[in-house]
């Protein structure tokens, strides 16, 4: 069995960058981590924001940064529905 990483690489770059609307792209595992803990707590529960952020945390573990920004984008439109 893999021995697993105790420590995560927040600085890991996305496949490519995400526009969020903000003042600059969101580029790393950081930028996204920080964007999620900045919503409010019912946009943190909902379920494509656990999705991402399980991604991250397996991201930032070592494993695939590909389908991040893809999720993220999706995300964000689920924001957007009513």
């Amino acid at each position: 069995m893999p021995k697993r990483l105790t420590n995560y690489d927040w600085t890991r770059k996305l496949a490519q960058p995400v526009d969020l609307g903000g003042s600059k792209p969101v580029r790393t595992l950081a930028d996204v981590r920080e964007h999620l803990m900045r919503l409010p707590e019912g946009h943190q529960q909902r379920p494509a924001f656990q999705h991402v952020a399980s991604l991250i945390l397996d991201a930032a573990e070592g494993k695939d940064v590909g389908d991040i920004s893809v999720a993220l984008r999706i995300s964000q439109q689920a924001l957007r529905a009513p």
